[in-house]
């Protein structure tokens, strides 16, 4: 008794427990039944539902027969899964009802894989008489090759056609029944059925289109323009399946597996079927704004370039021609001399003219207008006071008064901080004569260092006074102002004012000779001739 390798888990395994030729008699695959169940049960997970799926042998990549994987694991759940994925992509929905069809023939009685060519192709030959002995047994070839996987189901609807000369309508329903492995059936109905969609439901035999799914047979309508009337029909980029969204969000996963956006790809399909029914128009339109971008083009790249080589040749004639030509070559330098004379001269001289008797303007007015009118605002507010003070004498006798206060602050302002070094330079000379003088003894330096201190002391205490002076003085004129104004205060106030005035008189008497008068302003001179 012979031993195999699992090619999967590479365990020795007996020839009864050994899974081999899957895809074909010369299959050198060998496989034990858990790994064997393992593998169908991940193409049966990985398989989508409405999509035809088709087995390959793990070993040597081929595809394998239902009919073949059926024998090796009959009654499997993953293969009546793969099954039932390849039947959905062959139903329909029926509008009557609405109950979902698969328009796909279920196997006959007598399939090729089950009684061979010869036995499964009796009852089928019978249904096409015109067809000679030779065209039928090429056929037959061809069918068999299909079955194996050697043949695509376009190459056999094309040996329909070519071999014997029948229509794919006449020949497909009595075919499809004759093949038992769904995969090949259901593969050669859906390429049928997308050329020649239009079909009956077997419940209610309403008319319906198999490739956009709709009521009806829209016979001379494509079915992109059929679709193009259903506001949201989207088709999928990579497998170009033809979706209808009940519900849900924008997020799409095709039957293949592609990711997409359905807002993005119904707008696609909507200008698809768009060009496709008004193709006539979009050519126009495409032709028009060929030509609007080529003119663009010419125009940006070509016609603006000519004024300047235009020009450019124009100077080199020009300058060819000068070259020969002495005197005109002069005159022509002369006259753009004169040009460039009178564009950068001649046309600025106005402006300058105009800016310099402006300038001129304004310098005399600020020589002659502007101290006038300082001068005569001066003399003007004069005038004002001094037709004041003419009419009220009381008036008169205040202002005079405050006059004096101002001479008196005026010469101390002026002759106070020279009367303030000229004591202290006097101070310090006698200070080094008397510190050269002394003994040189420390007592009696220090007695009169203590009698130089209470001096500076006093000195102190006279400015004091003096600062007491100038407040005194300011409150009397104070009041004087508010005398003058005609402000009533009250009785206890005149009385204490009274009393500081014949103070601020004594003060007055006594520091007369510490402030004595001199030359005044023009203005204040002028104001103590009135009176």
């Amino acid at each position: 008794m012979s031993s195999w390798t699992c090619s999967a888990c590479l365990e020795a395994i007996s020839e009864s427990c050994a899974i081999r030729q899957i895809c074909g008699d010369d299959c050198p695959a060998a496989l034990c039944k858990p790994c064997f169940l393992r593998y169908l049960d991940i193409k049966a997970k990985d398989a989508l539902l409405g999509v035809v799926t088709s087995v390959h042998c793990p070993t040597c990549m081929k595809p394998a027969s239902f009919f073949r994987l059926d024998a090796l694991a009959p009654k499997n759940s993953a293969l009546r899964k793969l099954r039932d994925a390849s039947l959905k992509a062959c139903t329909v929905r029926c509008a009557s009802c609405d109950k979902v069809n698969c328009l796909l023939p279920p196997p006959g009685i007598e399939t090729i894989e089950r009684h061979g060519p010869a036995g499964a192709w009796t009852a089928f030959l019978s249904s096409i008489p015109e067809a000679s002995e030779t065209n039928k047994s090429a056929f037959i070839r061809e069918c068999v090759a299909y079955c194996c996987h050697e043949r695509s189901p376009q190459q056999l609807l094309a040996a329909v056609e070519a071999i014997l000369k029948a229509t794919v309508a006449t020949v497909l329903p009595a075919l499809l029944p004759a093949i038992y492995d769904v995969e090949r059936r259901a593969r050669l109905f859906l390429s049928w059925r997308r050329r020649e969609p239009f079909a009956t439901t077997r419940c209610c035999e309403r008319s319906v289109c198999f490739v956009c799914q709709t009521d009806g047979h829209h016979a001379g309508v494509p079915c992109q323009d059929q679709l193009a009337l259903v506001a949201d029909v989207a088709q999928c980029p990579q497998c170009h399946l033809v979706l209808v969204k009940v519900d849900g969000c924008n997020a799409m996963v095709c039957y293949c597996g592609k990711n997409f956006d359905w807002a993005k790809e119904v707008t696609t399909y909507q200008h698809r079927a768009a060009f496709d029914v008004h193709r006539h128009i979009w050519s126009r339109i495409c032709f028009f704004l060929r030509a609007r971008a080529s003119r663009t083009r010419h125009s940006t790249f070509i016609v603006s370039q000519i004024p300047s080589a235009v020009l450019q040749l124009k100077l080199v004639r020009i300058s060819q021609f000068l070259a020969t030509v002495s005197p005109l070559k002069s005159y022509l330098r002369r006259g753009i001399a004169f040009r460039r004379y009178d564009k950068c001269v001649v046309q600025c001289v106005p402006s300058i003219v105009t800016a310099w008797h402006l300038e001129r303007h304004r310098r005399q007015f600020s020589a002659t207008t502007v101290p006038a009118i300082v001068l005569a605002v001066r003399e003007a507010r004069f005038q004002v006071i001094q037709d004041t003070l003419s009419t009220s004498a009381a008036l008169r006798g205040r202002f005079k008064s405050l006059l004096e206060y101002y001479r008196h602050h005026h010469h101390y302002r002026a002759f106070g901080a020279a009367l303030a070094l000229l004591s202290a330079a006097v101070a310090a000379r006698r200070f080094k004569q008397l510190e050269a003088a002394l003994p040189r003894w420390t007592a009696f330096r220090r007695e009169f260092l203590r009698y130089v201190f209470r001096r500076r002391y006093n000195a102190v205490v006279a400015q004091v006074v003096l600062h007491a002076y100038k407040f005194g003085a300011a409150a009397i004129a104070k009041d004087e102002w508010v005398l003058a104004l005609g402000l009533q205060t009250p009785a206890k106030k005149i009385k204490s004012r009274t009393a500081r005035r014949s103070k601020a008189g004594a003060h007055k008497a006594k520091a007369a000779p510490i402030f004595p008068f001199g030359s005044t302003s023009a203005s204040t001179s002028a104001l103590f001739n009135v009176f």
